[in-house]
This record gives C-alpha cells, structure tokens and sequence, in this order.
C-alpha cells in the first residue's frame, strides 16, 4: 500500500469534521483550510506525507530557501 495526497485529503477531512469541530462554523472554516500546500515525502515505508504542519508562511520561506539553493 502507498500513500497518496487524495487518500491524505480524505484522512484529514474525516478526522477534522469528526473530531475536533464543534459546530456547523467550525467546519465551515477548517473545510476552507484542508488544501494541502505542498507534500513533503519521508524516505522510509509505507510513504508519508511529512508536510502536514507547513501553513502559506512556511512554504513561502521554504520556496524561498530552494530558489537560494538553486542559484
């Protein structure tokens, strides 16, 4: 079995709606946030996705690093 960012999305859809919201607002606001920025894929097995903390500001200095590294 290996991971992919759809059955990543659907894990955290059902454990956000599931368990940590309370109220109808409250999944209103954690749906508009479930988009994954980006995936970051961890060596080992079964494939993880590593990235689930990284928010818009984390990738933006992230991006920002890669393209200092490229240059």
């Amino acid at each position: 079995m290996s991971w992919t960012v759809d059955d990543e999305i659907k894990a955290k859809n059902g454990f956000l709606l599931k368990y940590v919201a309370r109220s109808a607002e409250e999944k209103i606001y954690l749906q508009r946030h479930f988009n994954i920025l980006m995936v970051v894929l961890m060596p080992g097995y079964p494939e993880q996705n590593c990235a689930f903390n990284v928010n818009y500001s984390t990738k933006q200095i992230i991006q920002k690093e890669f393209n200092e590294g490229i240059k």
